[in-house]
């Protein structure tokens, strides 16, 4: 209901007796729960509980929502700070990697490699036809069509390799520790599995 709820005792609460009665480890009295919101969309609830006896906490009531109050903007900023943070790297049509995050990516592998002398490999996809395809089909059908290579070359990399739109409709995998069978092994994997793509 995105309301403030006040207990006068927890363990005889039945929102609480089972859980935070028994966990607490001091005597414990009075309870408010408060709704954290952002943008009127509940992102969580600030539970305060007083020990036994506590006066000041049933007069705090101001102070608690001001708590509340700024604890929703912290984390309100957070999470826009995390999605932002997330536009800046993905794709926002495929959802996978976009090109400064693959170059930063393979950058970090190359250096890693030079370290450890061990092998980075690249893959490079360009799916072919498509402006013809887009001009013909249109712009959501290719736009489909983008989505669902850049889904297929996702399930054919490790979770430590990165599968990148380069840019249009060119795409990329960076394998890290492969050698060049292994990395061939992969291109033929992925590409058969772009062939086999149908449009639901």
């Amino acid at each position: 209901s995105q309301q403030t709820v006040r207990l006068d005792d927890v363990a005889s609460s039945p929102l609480t007796s089972v859980l935070e009665a028994k966990v607490c480890s001091t005597n414990v009295g009075a309870a408010i729960v408060l709704p954290l919101l952002s943008a009127k969309r509940l992102i969580g609830v600030l539970e305060l509980i007083a020990r036994k006896g506590d006066a000041t906490f049933a007069r705090s009531d101001d102070i608690f929502e001001t708590i509340a109050e700024h604890l929703s903007l912290a984390i309100h900023n957070a999470m826009m700070f995390e999605e932002v943070e997330r536009l800046a790297m993905f794709d926002p049509l495929t959802g996978i990697a976009n090109h400064r995050t693959m170059q930063e990516f393979l950058a970090q592998r190359i250096s890693e490699a030079s370290r450890n002398g061990e092998k980075v490999g690249a893959v490079m996809i360009d799916v072919d036809h498509f402006r013809r395809f887009n001009e013909e089909q249109g712009h959501d059908a290719g736009d489909e069509v983008l989505r669902l290579v850049a889904g297929a070359l996702k399930e054919h990399v490790r979770a430590y390799d990165l599968a990148a739109r380069y840019g249009g409709e060119e795409f990329a995998l960076i394998l890290s520790g492969v050698d060049q069978q292994t990395i061939v092994e992969v291109a033929a994997r992925a590409r058969s599995a772009i062939e086999g793509l149908r449009p639901e």
